[in-house]
């Protein structure tokens, strides 16, 4: 159940854009935009608190280019992204590749035999590309991501080499279950996402509506999802929203520098949420081929967020709150984390 707090957060916002959009007339033409951008997102249950559970931390490194319309990388990616280009609304194309790792726990880290009824422990350590193409409206992102769970995506040494590294000053214990992790599997994600920008203004400051569908399959990861992002700043075109770690609504790699318009910076503040239907979540079904721990997941997971971020000639800043709901049956207590990104403008 969503708490009483957030159950009203989507139609809220919705009904506060309605009473206050304004369309603006039309999008002028721009050159090419050559940034070339590098993102550093680390989200963790920690901040603010010594207690890891459930989904505890990520970490993702990305590098993303600069606009190009044409070249081998712009056919493979019409090949693979969804069908909807349009001569009426010429497209620029991005492409990143990133790295990264997700941690995840039970609750109770202190016993060795972890309980049966909490979600087992894993590590994911993955790589992967991601295609962009972009209209004024319109951005799709098709991803590929591989790499492993189970003991050699590190997890046991990632977690208790940082507890014992800040026991100091955070007081982080030793963590004692990760003999029980699931075991060593390959996987596999295949993602796919359009996005629309319904551009407004506000009080004289730009808004912007992001709806966005997207899908997942694969060994780690299945399902669909569908949600929104409303942003009220200056110059908010710079992106779409903050990227994230893999599941939750999430932005762009990529930041246009030539949208800021000479101007200093850009910033936004930011809402939204996302509903998916999980057929497949190897975290909590356990491992495809081997048996394992496993608990009984929910179909239906919302995550909450709201956040700000900042854009320099130079540089990036996103700082988001996320609030998810039930992702087990007998998980006691929804999950909260922080997801904070710095990226590199060059």
């Amino acid at each position: 159940m969503v708490p009483h707090d957030l159950r009203f957060l989507p139609i809220s916002i919705a009904a506060i854009v309605v009473l206050a959009w304004e369309l603006p007339t039309g999008l002028a033409q721009e050159a090419l935009d050559q940034t070339a951008t590098i993102n550093v997102t680390e989200e963790n249950d920690s901040f603010g608190s010594s207690v890891d559970k459930h989904y505890t931390q990520g970490v993702r490194l990305s590098v993303a280019s600069g606009e190009t319309t044409s070249g081998s990388r712009v056919s493979i990616a019409d090949s693979i992204l969804l069908p909807g280009k349009s001569a009426e609304s010429p497209s620029t194309y991005r492409y990143s590749v990133f790295f990264g790792q997700s941690l995840f726990t039970p609750e109770n880290t202190l016993l060795t035999t972890p309980d049966p009824r909490d979600r087992p422990y894993a590590g994911w350590l993955y790589v992967g590309t991601a295609f962009y193409r972009e209209t004024p409206q319109v951005l799709d992102r098709a991803e590929i991501t591989v790499g492993v769970v189970g003991p050699s995506a590190g997890g046991a040494a990632t977690q208790n080499d940082w507890h014992t590294i800040t026991r100091g000053f955070l007081g982080l214990r030793h963590v004692n279950g990760w003999d029980a992790q699931l075991h060593d599997e390959p996987g596999l994600i295949l993602t796919q996402e359009r996005k629309w920008r319904i551009p407004g203004n506000i009080g004289g400051l730009e808004a912007d509506l992001l709806p966005e569908v997207n899908a997942s399959a694969g060994n780690i990861f299945t399902y669909g999802a569908a949600g929104f992002l409303v942003r009220l700043g200056q110059r908010i075109s710079v992106d779409w929203g903050p990227p994230r770690v893999q599941p939750g609504i999430s932005g762009t790699d990529f930041v246009n520098r030539g949208r800021l318009d000479g101007k200093g910076f850009a910033w936004y503040v930011f809402a939204g949420t996302e509903e998916r239907l999980v057929a497949r979540n190897i975290f909590l079904d356990g491992n495809t081929f081997e048996h394992s721990a496993s608990v009984s997941k929910e179909p239906f997971v919302a995550d909450f967020t709201a956040g700000f971020a900042l854009v320099f000639p130079s540089g990036r800043a996103t700082l988001s709150y996320v609030r998810r709901t039930d992702e087990f049956k007998t998980q006691i207590g929804q999950d909260q984390f922080l997801s904070i990104t710095l990226a590199l403008l060059f």
